[in-house]
């Protein structure tokens, strides 16, 4: 059979810092694919490895031109190689594969993500593992944007990062695991996405915000920002079902001069698992009223990202809303 070839695309993260000033910070070091191989030298047994870095950063400073970064990477080196994989810290690696998944809304080969909870120089790292997991599903016919991490292998845009600590430090509370390590992975073909040529689409809208409603949130504290132009977009954490506390109806009045501004107001839910269903209480049905949108079982990170890329090429409110409610790339 012939070897897979793949390309490690390396942007920081954990997995390659080094301690700082009294040995306690980490901080990005120089860390470079030939010291990667050179540490974790089972992934040579796997595959044809070559490798690029791009940029080094604490995931906390990537952004969406970042993302497009990555993703112009991918698209450049797509005919070369048979799948990819890409270190990338774990703050913000939801962000990172779910926009990749909607600059290629679909892809006929494995582009893997994953990273450490602790340096790959640290003894009993979790990196080791990761890269190996990694590349194996990376050479497997599995065409996702996926994140590997603790063993499982997750869809990107369905996960969440859940653990500042744990080796098992992501979930994907609304769709189930595509894959789980082993001497042979054990992959559900069923969940796996059709095979389809890469659509390439890039660009993000950053003019959206937000919010976290907490109990006796003030709206009209917000109202200001909101709708002075430059918020494009609202998506707000609400209660359970995606429930807001409308007991003295500012948040319905909020949601209603956004939207007569043509400003979309999404809801998502503080609660990890489970589905926004505005019409489950009379809140959520006057909020629906008011012009409120449900996200559905899409996480928060990715209702993030698919509003800015959605505000990006959608001109016209009603479109917004229409993309919003549709599945582009497994999100939902």
């Amino acid at each position: 059979m012939k070897r897979k070839k793949i390309l490690i695309i390396l942007t920081g993260g954990t997995f390659g810092m080094a301690e700082g000033a009294g040995n306690v910070a980490l901080k990005p070091s120089n860390v470079d694919g030939k010291y990667i191989v050179h540490a974790v030298p089972e992934i040579k047994k796997l595959a044809d490895i070559e490798w690029v870095s791009i940029f080094n950063l604490d995931s906390s400073d990537i952004s969406p031109k970042h993302w497009e970064n990555i993703g112009r990477t991918i698209k450049n080196s797509y005919a070369n190689y048979d799948g990819f994989v890409v270190i990338h810290g774990t703050d913000t690696m939801v962000y990172t594969a779910t926009a990749t998944s909607f600059m290629m809304k679909s892809t006929e080969k494995p582009i893997i993500f994953t990273g450490s909870q602790r340096p790959l120089s640290k003894a009993g790292s979790d990196a080791k593992a990761n890269l190996v997991d990694a590349v194996k599903f990376a050479t497997r016919d599995i065409p996702e944007v996926a994140i590997s991490f603790g063993g499982e292998l997750l869809r990107g845009n369905r996960s969440k990062k859940m653990s500042i600590e744990d080796e098992s430090a992501f979930r994907s509370y609304n769709h189930p695991a595509l894959a789980k390590s082993g001497v042979l992975p054990k992959i559900k073909k069923k969940l796996l996405r059709p095979s389809k040529a890469p659509e390439w689409d890039f660009g993000f809208d950053t003019n959206i915000a937000l919010l976290k409603v907490f109990p006796g949130m003030a709206a009209d504290l917000l109202r200001e920002s909101l709708t002075g132009g430059k918020v494009r977009g609202l998506i707000l954490e609400g209660f359970g079902s995606g429930n807001l506390p409308e007991f003295d109806e500012t948040w319905l009045n909020l949601i209603d001069d956004l939207r007569k501004l043509m400003v979309p107001t999404l809801i998502t839910s503080q609660c990890p698992h489970g589905f926004v269903n505005l019409n489950a209480y009379e809140n959520g049905l006057r909020a629906i009223h008011k012009g409120a949108i449900s996200c559905g079982n899409i996480t928060t990170e990715a209702a993030v990202v698919k509003l800015m890329f959605a505000l990006n090429r959608k001109k016209y409110y009603n479109d917004i809303v229409d993309f919003m409610r549709q599945s582009y790339c497994g999100e939902m």
